[in-house]
């Protein structure tokens, strides 16, 4: 359950990640003037080593999907109702696609299987919105196979 509620702060973090690096590079946000230099520098348009404004939307989006990968591998090894199983591998399921999905946004290319392979391969955008839609497919099969409970 824990991992349910990380998971979601983790995408949120992921997300706002997401919006402000494609904000800065389409000059649709700007620093303010209390920013961190290298927002600032950035906005100016130069990105200084190690500023993490692609970074931190690369990585904070794999922990996104590394934590719904440790949902969808270990679910059953978790004893619970069978509601709150399909809703809680519904949830892993649709935010590992919606990671992977604002990956390909940012990236022309990306990994999909990080959870077995320790160096995974990268694959190219139309691959990885195929692997998205799979995973949206079964985010609705586990919702569709016990309506989730309240909890």
């Amino acid at each position: 359950m824990a991992l349910g509620v990380g998971l979601q702060n983790r995408f949120g973090t992921s997300t706002g990640n997401f919006i402000y690096s494609a904000g800065l590079l389409t000059q649709e946000l700007g620093a303010i003037s209390t920013a961190f230099s290298t927002i600032s520098d950035a906005e100016g348009g130069t990105v200084p080593p190690g500023a993490g404004i692609t970074g931190d939307f690369w990585n904070s989006s794999y922990r996104t999907v590394k934590t719904a990968n440790d949902i969808i591998v270990n679910i059953d090894n978790a004893v619970m109702p069978r509601g709150t199983r399909s809703g809680l591998l519904g949830l892993a399921y649709l935010f590992k696609g919606a990671a992977i999905g604002e990956l390909v946004q940012g990236y022309d290319s990306v990994a999909i299987d990080t959870y077995t392979d320790p160096t995974p391969a990268f694959v190219d955008r139309r691959t990885a919105l195929d692997y998205v839609l799979a995973l949206l497919d079964s985010a609705q099969r586990a919702h569709a196979d016990t309506v989730p409970s309240a909890q």
